[in-house]
């Protein structure tokens, strides 16, 4: 990494804890797996889409590029259908059937909380969906407004933090109705046109991008597009400095936009040293080193959640990764409780240090708990189950009939006498609930009840 880069991402985190800068994520962030390969949602979607059409309706007028995009496919099909509705109906109703995970880029976005709003330029929803699992434990936390020319939503007069966390789908949210969000170049276009318009405007989500720094992750505009919503954005001629800036980490492939940037839009930086996921990784990574060590008078337990040194004592949490977002809900109730937790996330890091590190946690925390759901049910294999092994270690070294080390937690509608693939040793213990990682204030109490307990004795 160049030193100008470490320098623009240093700067830019003092920013986001500051809550100065709203990030507008499109679609190349939208990455995911099919047969073994990575790709976008978009060309996903693109790809069955035109396998679907070449079946109901043959081949387009003209032949379609090699992974091709949702703006080629509906183009070169539009001519052998009736009308724009029916080709959407079709696209409609690929989303509802194919149901993908949450890509990890806009995972690792949702994580960053002084994000408090968020804005997608694309129609599919995963970033709300993102952002309710990994905030909200994947109850339906985030106000979410979708922009249409039919529809106008703004941010509420209060401002950003009058509600919570917004996602704001400046390109609609994908229906029934086609005129509702944008697919192609076209559809883009006339909603960004109608976004200027003085009663087709959400004045409010304009002022704040007028007020802020905006950092552009993976919209891939074209060249016009590009432009048009530079501008939507600055709000004025782009020779007039208003003091904010913007940061764009777009694959830019048109050079003739970057010409145009560096020449009327000083204020805007285009990183192309490394693509849009993995400038994602690289902030989210720093952003959590950066998270505030707790003081010594602080909450029980270590010095801090998320430092890798191995404390003693403190909560251990143990989950398997489709309940992480549970985790980290009930991890940020145990914190705000005045719990010391650590939420393990082996999964991302892996390697023989990091599990020499996870051994350690289990070997120095005081309570052990292990995440248990339908979820742990279906999985014959998962490294949570060596946690489980590594937990069940430690028990022959405890005394006393009252010493309670494993605090099994179930974390959806799951009952005790369902579980037939946790160990036995699970069964001695009494078991709590927590759907969604929302613990109850009495769990809550007795939490820190037991390690106060634990320290006296």
């Amino acid at each position: 990494m160049g030193r100008s880069t470490d320098i623009l991402l240093e700067s830019l985190l003092s920013h986001i804890e500051a809550g100065e800068v709203i990030p507008i994520i499109g679609p190349d962030l939208l990455t995911v797996t099919e047969n073994g390969a990575e790709t976008t949602y978009n060309r996903l979607l693109a790809r069955r889409l035109a396998e679907e059409l070449a079946v109901e309706k043959g081949a387009p007028p003209r032949p379609l590029p090699t992974n091709c995009s949702l703006n080629e496919v509906i183009c070169a099909y539009q001519p052998l259908l009736p009308s724009r509705q029916s080709l959407y109906a079709y696209l409609h109703a690929l989303v509802r059937e194919n149901p993908v995970a949450i890509p990890e880029p806009l995972a690792q976005l949702a994580r960053i909380t002084d994000f408090r709003l968020l804005v997608s330029t694309s129609f599919e929803g995963l970033l709300v969906q993102a952002v309710n699992q990994e905030r909200f434990g994947g109850r339906s936390g985030a106000t979410v407004l979708a922009y249409s020319p039919n529809n106008v939503p703004d941010l509420p007069e209060g401002g950003i933090g009058s509600s919570g966390t917004v996602v704001f789908q400046l390109m609609g949210q994908v229906g029934a109705d086609p005129t509702k969000y944008a697919v192609t170049e076209g559809d883009q276009l006339e909603f960004i046109h109608q976004l200027q318009a003085a009663k087709l405007r959400p004045q409010r989500l304009l002022d704040e991008f007028h007020q802020r720094h905006l950092l552009l992750l993976g919209n891939g505009f074209c060249d016009g597009l590009g432009r048009f919503f530079l501008r939507l954005a600055q709000g004025e001629p782009f020779w007039k400095s208003r003091g904010t800036s913007r940061v764009i980490t777009d694959a830019v492939q048109d050079d003739r936009l970057v010409t145009f940037i560096n020449h009327f839009s000083r204020e805007t930086t285009v990183v192309r040293e490394f693509p849009p996921v993995e400038f994602v990784r690289e902030l989210s990574r720093r952003w959590e080193q950066r998270r505030p060590v707790a003081p010594a008078n602080g909450p029980i337990g270590a010095p801090s959640a998320r430092s890798e040194a191995t404390p003693q004592g403190g909560v251990f949490l143990s989950y398997a990764h489709e309940d992480a977002g549970a985790a980290r809900a009930l991890q940020a109730r145990l914190l705000a409780h005045g719990v010391e937790t650590w939420l393990d996330e082996s999964e991302l890091k892996g390697g023989d240090e990091w599990e020499r590190v996870i051994r350690q946690r289990i070997k120095r925390c005081e309570l052990f708990l292990p995440l248990i759901s339908r979820n742990t049910e279906s999985r014959t294999e998962g490294y949570f189950r060596k946690e489980w092994a590594w937990g069940i270690e430690r028990l022959p070294t405890f005394t006393g009939a009252n010493r309670r080390f494993i605090v099994p937690v179930v974390v959806d509608e799951l009952r005790q006498g369902q579980a037939k693939k946790v160990p036995e040793a699970f069964g001695t213990f009494q078991w709590e609930t927590a759907p969604g990682g929302e613990a109850t204030p009495e769990f809550l109490a007795r939490m820190k009840s037991a390690i106060r307990e634990l320290r006296v004795g």
